[in-house]
């Protein structure tokens, strides 16, 4: 495997990074999804250092509000698009394939509008509530297991039809020891860098992908890229939620 290769892949497929895609870059992706949370290491801490300044410059609600919009311009909005997508078909009240089709819908309904809105609404009050001793090793914890989120509904899920996320779950579908490579690295980091409360956070998003995962079975028979997109951004507000909640 050309490593070189590889993070050039990862990069280019989870950021607006230009680093150059190569020409088998979704496949180069897939086959070392395992690596995600790296690269949400990465870039939490490539937001991270901006948004420390951004808190000294500015009104934490200003700050957090401007650190999310960085964030999201770091990771190009396919992930929050996922989640508005996901909105409209849990609000569609059909059948697995209609609720697919209306994922797929150009067109934004109210149920991706509301929860869109809710998830990036709630991110941004709880990243302005960072305290900025903290607010770095949040960043980087919370990107982390964002991507480990994917990582986990890829190697327990099923593919609801085929498209660009059957490509990760064949990838993962079972590879328990690369889902331990990204589970170990994601608590190793998350301990070093935030304690017992990055070990806490990964905790609650697994719990929370479960639930995503049992949603997605029930609503679309299996996951789409929608649901995996969902997962980040659901993922990282979540873990948000426990380091502000605890007390930061």
């Amino acid at each position: 495997m050309n490593a070189s290769k590889a993070i050039r892949s990862l990069i280019s497929f989870l950021t607006t990074i230009p680093v150059g895609m190569p020409d088998d870059a979704l496949d180069q992706t897939a086959t070392n999804m395992h690596l995600f949370p790296i690269v949400g290491a990465f870039i939490g801490l490539l937001t991270g250092i901006p948004a420390y300044l951004l808190f000294l410059a500015f009104p934490e609600d200003l700050a957090g509000i401007l650190s999310y919009g960085l964030l999201q311009s770091i990771t190009g909005l396919q992930h929050l698009d996922g989640l508005f997508d996901l909105g409209d078909g849990l609000m569609t009240h059909s059948t697995p394939k209609r609720k697919i089709e209306a994922m797929k819908d150009p067109n934004l309904g109210v149920g991706g509008i509301s929860i869109g809105v809710f998830f990036s609404a709630l991110t941004v009050v709880l990243m302005s509530k960072l305290k900025i001793g903290i607010l770095i090793p949040s960043l980087i914890v919370c990107e982390m297991i964002s991507k480990l989120s994917m990582v986990l509904l890829a190697w327990l899920g099923k593919s609801a039809s085929t498209g660009m996320a059957t490509r990760f779950i064949d990838e993962m579908q079972g590879k328990t020891r690369r889902f331990s490579f990204s589970l170990a690295f994601t608590l190793f980091t998350a301990w070093i860098v935030l304690g017992w409360k990055g070990i806490g956070s990964v905790a609650a998003c697994i719990v929370g992908d479960l639930v995503l995962l049992e949603i997605a079975r029930r609503n679309f028979e299996g996951l789409t890229g929608d649901v995996f997109g969902a997962s980040n951004e659901i993922s990282r507000a979540i873990a948000l939620f426990l380091i502000v909640g605890v007390g930061n």
